[in-house]
């Protein structure tokens, strides 16, 4: 009996995650609308800084950065901060000319210690974060 009822509420919890969860928010969009506040009072989307961190990533850093201005996003809101974290390669120098807006080098202290760094120097009221 115990078993059966584990199973049944295993299984509501799986199809509620694929159905029930997807109506709820588009119930409560429509009941709601647009949240206030997800755009700007000029009606443009908000700044977004995304913040990548790397560690001699000279091998990728080009193509996430080329990847990031791809976006479906308009880039003068789009914001890139790369942030070498101590990399003995040219990391932070083709991170810049693959268009990055900032790229701080930092002493290594961590991916951590660099998360943080970027954030004091983010412009965007809404962080996105990505590895490399």
């Amino acid at each position: 009996m115990a078993l059966e009822i584990v199973f049944w509420v295993a299984a509501g919890l799986i199809v509620y995650a694929h159905l029930g969860y997807p109506l709820l928010l588009w119930a409560l969009a429509g009941i709601f609308g647009e949240r206030a506040g997800t755009r700007e009072a000029s009606g443009e989307v908000p700044r977004v800084t995304l913040i990548i961190p790397a560690y001699d990533e000279e091998e990728v850093i080009e193509r996430k950065v080329a990847n990031a201005r791809a976006l479906e996003y308009p880039a003068d809101r789009l914001e890139i901060v790369v942030v070498s974290d101590g990399s003995d390669d040219r990391t932070a120098e083709l991170a810049r000319a693959a268009g990055a807006d900032q790229v701080l080098e930092l002493p290594r202290g961590g991916k951590v210690a660099a998360l943080n760094r970027a954030v004091v120097d983010a412009r965007g009221p809404i962080l996105a974060f990505s590895d490399a």
